[in-house]
């Protein structure tokens, strides 16, 4: 979602340590998690600490979903947008929002007729709201990866057509071809896999040459961009860094999930999330300093409206988990929905249609707040980032 092509270069003050620091904590995360998830893993010790790391994820995972939410819909830097602008500030998110709500509220309330005795798992319902989450996941994702290579783009001003184009298809080819596709493929046991197959009788043979070749496909094309990028004179080793990260996701995946798929979370998971939660601090905590408040205050500011946000959050949908259905086994989920009975169902509907509320309006708040196409978006937000 991050287009930075149109806004101005980065100040030659700023210290170039301080930038490559910050960009190896919060842009390449999934670099140096891996490298403590291998290092517990050899230790006797580690796995309770590994444990202990990860029963981090979901706050996580919030804290990033609810970081560029709030800023959009919420935070004095977006005010006048929002006064200006009610349909695509408001309007649109609440009715994103209540679509979500109420797709879920379906979708508990008539799960699927019973065909002998087990729950129609190919409903057109369980297909919209699935189809929905995952469709604005990978795109979500691949406009994230182009963002950052627009930023070391920029930094590197590379303004030309080509090295745009070349970043953007490269991006586009491997999260919204390989990446899918390598996902269907390993993680087989999922609802919308099942139903992926169900509605695409696909032979097994024929999606492991597929995936073959295309795992193979983003091991060249990697290599080719990587080598592209030497060539040019103001070339970018954040980028190329990079190009190794993308790579990662579906190779991780598709050698995995029981040896890679603890690197591959982290890798394709929390870097996505850390990245997004960096960008959106540095952009409101800049904010709040250019209106007088100093860094350690708008430091606190950001960290105390996000955490009260994001526990109250959890709080209130830990105890329904059981009812997510995205990464339910189709005997899970009909284990859930037949035992709602008819006083539950309304639980497990609102559960369901906060959650996939709450993505798709995260998804469309980031495109938001980082369309710098939008003049609009550039000159609210570009001087901050």
């Amino acid at each position: 979602n991050i287009e930075v092509s149109a806004v101005a270069a980065p100040s030659p003050s700023t210290p170039w340590i301080q930038s490559a620091l910050w960009d190896l904590f919060w842009i390449f995360p999934g670099v140096w998690l891996c490298g403590i998830v291998a290092l517990l893993s050899l230790t006797s010790v580690g796995v309770p600490i590994l444990l202990s790391l990860f029963a981090c994820e979901r706050i996580i995972a919030l804290t990033h979903s609810y970081s560029t939410t709030y800023l959009v819909l919420a935070s004095p830097l977006f005010r006048k947008q929002r006064e200006s602008r009610p349909v695509k500030y408001i309007g649109i998110p609440l009715f994103i929002f209540l679509s979500s709500m109420t797709l879920g509220l379906l979708l508990a309330k008539f799960p699927h007729l019973p065909v002998e005795g087990h729950l129609d798992w190919g409903s057109s319902l369980v297909i919209l709201y699935l189809t929905s989450f995952y469709i604005g996941h990978f795109w979500h994702f691949g406009r994230q990866d182009f963002g950052v290579l627009s930023l070391y783009r920029w930094r590197a001003a590379q303004t030309s057509t080509f090295d745009r184009r070349s970043d953007e298809w490269f991006s586009i080819l491997l999260m919204y071809v390989v990446q899918p596709i390598i996902y269907f493929r390993t993680l087989n046991t999922t609802l919308f896999s099942q139903i992926f197959f169900s509605a695409l009788p696909i032979d097994t043979a024929i999606l492991e040459r597929v995936s073959a070749g295309l795992i193979l496909l983003t091991q060249v094309l990697s290599t080719a961009m990587i080598l592209l990028e030497f060539r040019k004179p103001n070339y970018s080793r954040p980028k190329v860094l990079y190009y190794c990260v993308m790579a990662a996701h579906p190779i991780l995946l598709y050698y995995g999930p029981q040896g890679f798929g603890l690197y591959y979370s982290v890798v394709y998971l929390w870097s996505h999330w850390f990245i997004a939660t960096a960008l959106v601090a540095k952009i409101n905590i800049n904010y709040q300093k250019s209106v007088g408040k100093g860094y350690r205050g708008s430091l606190i500011n950001h960290v105390a409206i996000l955490a009260t946000v994001v526990v109250l959050v959890w709080a209130g949908t830990t105890r329904f988990l059981n009812y997510h259905i995205l990464n339910a086994t189709h005997a899970r989920g009909q284990e859930i929905f037949l035992s709602l009975g008819k006083q539950g169902w309304w639980i497990a509907g609102m559960f369901m249609g906060f959650f996939l509320g709450e993505q798709l309006v995260h998804y469309y708040c980031d495109r938001c707040l980082f369309r710098f196409k939008d003049p609009e978006v550039r000159k609210t937000v570009a001087g901050f980032l």
